[in-house]
């Protein structure tokens, strides 16, 4: 494919300065995946997932709490578990792989707009894709959606190159050797059958529900369907089916009606949102580089000689972005990352524009470049006024969390601002673009001290030690009906749950299996009378967590002589029948938590 003839190389000073800016990039990235507690429910979750699968060497059928997680498939607790085996349990084995996920997609988005556009818009997508705050945000926690948005962005460049080869089979690539259609349509339906290991069907629908209107306008269908496509993804997906469904017998149906069919057309899930729901998370989850495509876009439409010597490029990233947009718009399950895969998109668009303008001796303003400063500057400029005139204790928030969101509000506005104004005044592309990332590069130092705060409110990582703190020799754990995710993570071992009917543990499948899962033999599930037997027997080699506003549950714990060692704020446990476990006094941790209020969850 022939590049636009405003297409430029980058200069080795451009590219000392953008290779210094990525490694900085990276090294704020990196800093902090050890420090936050795991925040329940989903990152202790998944991170437990990955632990017990580590453990037993079961790397089939995820499991929570040793019963069958099957509402998601295995890639990502794979690769959390492997982690796990080479650098240990902890915080950072469980959100390594969302990182380098984030970061290979940040490579690849590279990789094809320096394919379309020339390498100077391969270093603005990239830096663009990693400095987005929607994906900077996913990329540092333990959860399925980077690893996806790599899978399906994988398949979508594979499939434009597919595509692309029908209408010129002999060109060469610049990278390397030619790769012929069949190669890039089998790559494409691989990277589709990761996707569909991570998270399920909709690493299918997204990939396709772009190409095939592009395909089918470039007259191109072939490239998608080539039989060794489909039969890629069932030869890596089916035997993961079966061998799930030989232990699971109605995994089948689960996964493809309730997690799939109705998650989309349904609103089961109570995940449901309005029409234009996606529309606020897209362009703050990109910014500013959703403005910056936006009125890029419309600075530029006119000049259609350009436009028009790469009209095959522009058509395929505007299905890329207004497709799935529409997609997810029209689900009844509504998450605001289920936009991820769009971002780099928009990445793309930008650095399809500041190709353009690379070379641009006059210091004229990139396309969009002062809408995305403006952005900045609006931004800091609410930051620093809330910081200076908001009190966060009246507004309901605890002292001291309040003083940290205080000092944040304001170092957030001072980056923004910061920004803003080197974007705005920026003379050169490299200045512009590295301005533009630097407010979300800032934000995991400038937020990061309010982030830790809270997750340690929202993870059992205290609690776990308290119960650590207090150990008796084969002593088990057992919790009241309401889970804690990351406690069995932290204990490094399961608990026994006692529930009425398991909603807690938020798996549909648990929920719609409980009667059966109850049944089976060693599961840790018990019921809400076992509960009362077990406290009355007074055993001493017994734990009991319990919620804290379970009131009446506690009076029961304190009359039947069981002794309360401590709480974390939302759960209190109790030990042994008149004395403290381990003959230890009894201790709280209450007062080591900046949040310690009864959150009623």
């Amino acid at each position: 494919m022939p590049k636009d003839p405003s297409t430029l190389t980058t200069g080795l000073a451009h590219r000392r300065r953008l290779i210094l800016w990525s490694l900085v990039i990276l090294a704020i990235f990196l800093s902090g995946l050890a420090g936050p507690a795991l925040i329940d429910p989903d990152e202790g979750r998944n991170a437990e997932i990955a632990r017990e699968m580590s453990e037993t060497g079961d790397y089939i059928v995820p499991r929570l709490n040793g019963l069958p997680f099957l509402d998601k498939p295995l890639l990502y607790f794979a690769s959390s578990a492997l982690t796990m085996k080479l650098i240990g349990e902890g915080e950072v084995a469980a959100r390594l792989p969302a990182f380098l996920c984030a970061l290979a997609l940040a490579a690849a988005t590279a990789w094809f707009a320096a394919y379309l556009f020339g390498a100077s818009a391969g270093w603005i997508a990239g830096i663009a894709t990693l400095a987005s705050p929607l994906l900077l945000a996913f990329s540092r926690i333990a959860i399925f959606d980077s690893m996806l948005s790599l899978f399906m962005i994988l398949a979508l460049i594979f499939f434009y190159r597919a595509i692309e080869a029908v209408h010129d089979p002999n060109r060469s690539s610049e990278a390397g050797p030619r790769i012929g259609t069949r190669t890039w349509t089998i790559l494409a339906w691989a990277a589709m059958a990761g996707g569909v290991l991570t998270k399920g069907p909709v690493a299918l629908a997204v990939p396709l529900l772009v190409v095939i209107p592009f395909a089918i306008w470039r007259k191109a269908s072939r490239a998608i369907w080539h039989p060794l496509g489909p039969l890629t993804l069932l030869a890596l997906v089916v035997p993961w089916l079966l061998a799930v469904q030989r232990q699971e017998p109605d995994f089948l149906h689960y996964a493809l009606v309730v997690e799939t069919w109705n998650r989309f057309t349904t609103d089961e899930m109570k995940r449901t949102g309005p029409l234009w729901y996606f529309l606020p998370y897209l362009i703050a989850g990109a910014a500013p580089w959703s403005i910056v495509a936006a009125v890029g876009w419309l600075r530029t439409r006119s000049r259609s000689a350009e436009i028009e010597t790469s009209r095959v490029r522009w058509v395929f990233l505007h299905l890329w972005w207004a497709l799935p947009l529409l997609l997810f718009s029209l689900s009844q399950s509504k998450r605001p990352q289920y936009i991820l895969p769009v971002i780099p998109c928009l990445a793309i668009l930008v650095a399809g524009l500041w190709s353009r303008s690379v070379n641009d001796t006059n210091h004229r303003a990139l396309p969009g470049q002062r809408a995305g400063a403006s952005v900045f500057l609006l931004a800091g400029a609410i930051f620093l006024s809330a910081g200076i005139f908001l009190d966060p204790v009246s507004l309901g928030v605890e002292p001291a969390v309040g003083s940290i969101a205080h000092w944040t509000v304001i170092a957030l506005g001072f980056s923004c601002v910061v920004g803003g104004a080197l974007g705005w005044r920026a003379r050169t592309w490299t200045t512009a673009l590295i301005a533009l990332s630097l407010p979300t590069t800032a934000f995991p130092l400038v937020v990061g001290p309010l982030f830790q705060s809270v997750a340690e409110h929202r993870s059992t990582r205290q609690l776990a030690a308290l119960i650590q703190d207090h150990p008796v020799e084969g002593a088990s754990v057992a919790v009241l009906e309401k889970f804690p995710h990351s406690l069995p993570f932290y204990l490094g071992r399961t608990v026994t749950f006692a529930s009425r009917d398991g909603t807690t543990l938020r798996s549909g499948y648990v929920e719609r299996s409980f009667e059966q899962l109850l049944a089976r033999p060693g599961t840790s599930l018990r019921t809400h009378a076992w509960w009362y037997d077990a406290v009355a027997a007074c055993s001493p080699a017994s734990i009991f967590v319990v919620p804290q506003r379970y009131t009446d549950d506690i009076a029961i714990l304190e009359a039947a002589g069981r002794r309360k060692l401590g709480g974390d704020g939302r759960f209190l446990v109790f030990g042994s029948c008149g004395q403290s476990v381990g003959g230890k006094p009894s201790t709280t941790l209450e007062e080591m938590s900046p949040l310690n209020t009864d959150d009623g969850s």
